[in-house]
């Protein structure tokens, strides 16, 4: 048997790898982009890490743009696969006493535990505090704390009031004053705020979509994509049916997680997007309150030809659904 010409490939902008299977040495390419959403903790805002457009309000109610499509920059035709890796996490809440509000727990060290994050100040927050009076103080406060104080006289009773902040990070510290005197402590003891990731000890719940959904389902407590962050697929996505509706450039085989390319990928060319956008919903509002959420669309592609597709992608690949359809593409 010839050696059949091999070409090197390009998808997504990421660098070919060769991929050794059996007697031929097959082309492939991946490609992993991590999207990252965190909500704040206290404005109940969302941010992008990698933030592309920061005009984007990315609060509850946004519907924050997001195509994911493939590039074959190459001059090899191809057959492509995309998964979209989920991962949450979740603060814990209080919630007694009719409350719903983020838990914070008090710690004598600054240094948190990796399941631990700290409760900052916000620039707003410190504005607010010095208009309602507080003012910097500096007498035996505690090393590397800004310490402001508001005093309120009534009559004859004076109330001496502290808040508290590191000032390197600006995470918030409950001081309380040591000594007789409550207007020149002789010190103060210093606890730092904290907020803990729900179920800290399986940290948060990593899913693929549409196979193992149920994960996410069980960390959030609901339904997560009717109930919190919605992925909205393009036009002529199939992400459920047992054969593949005519004209789906996409398909999903919840099998393994992956949305096949219906098409071959030729060189030079872009794929028809399979997502366009993530929506959050507004009565997820509370409980996304300071959470991380991620997603992640990871590439598969290689070449064109059914022996690289089952050397690659092994010969139970998807289901029986989209290893016919494929096949049907793919010259011998």
């Amino acid at each position: 048997m010839k050696n059949k010409k091999r070409i090197a490939i390009s998808a997504a902008a990421l660098a070919g790898c060769l991929v050794i299977g059996g007697t031929f040495a097959w082309f492939s390419t991946t490609d992993k982009v991590a999207n990252k959403f965190d909500m704040d903790a206290f404005d109940v805002a969302i941010t992008e890490d990698f933030d592309q457009n920061p005009d984007i309000p990315l609060v509850p109610g946004a519907d924050i743009t997001k195509n994911v499509t493939v590039t074959n920059s190459g001059n090899m035709d191809v057959v492509v696969r995309v998964k979209l890796e989920e991962m949450l996490k979740l603060f814990e809440r209080y919630t007694e006493e009719g409350n719903d509000k983020l838990k914070v727990t008090y710690k004598d060290n600054a240094t948190g535990e990796n399941y631990e994050v700290p409760v900052v100040m916000s620039d707003e927050m410190i504005a607010a505090y010095g208009g309602a009076g507080y003012t910097g103080y500096t007498s035996n406060v505690p090393t590397g704390v800004t310490v402001l104080r508001k005093i309120t006289q009534t009559g004859d009773n004076i109330v001496y009031s502290y808040v508290a902040y590191k000032t390197d990070n600006k995470q918030v510290v409950k001081v309380t004053p040591v000594g007789d005197s409550k207007e020149t402590p002789d010190s103060f003891t210093a606890q730092y705020a904290f907020h803990t990731y729900k179920n800290n000890d399986v940290d948060g719940a990593t899913a693929i979509h549409g196979k193992d959904d149920a994960t996410l389902n069980e960390y959030y407590g609901a339904s997560f994509h009717e109930n919190a962050v919605v992925l909205n697929f393009a036009a002529n996505v199939d992400t459920n049916g047992d054969t593949i509706d005519d004209g789906a450039n996409w398909y999903l085989a919840e099998e393994d997680g992956y949305f096949y390319y219906t098409k071959v990928l030729e060189g030079n060319t872009v794929s028809d997007p399979l997502l366009e956008s993530v929506y959050i919903k507004e009565e997820a509002a509370n409980a996304l309150q300071g959470a991380h959420y991620e997603l992640t669309p990871i590439m598969e592609a290689t070449q064109a030809e059914k022996a690289a597709v089952e050397g690659n992608w092994t010969s139970n690949y998807g289901n029986e659904t989209i290893r016919n359809h494929i096949n049907g593409l793919l010259a011998e």
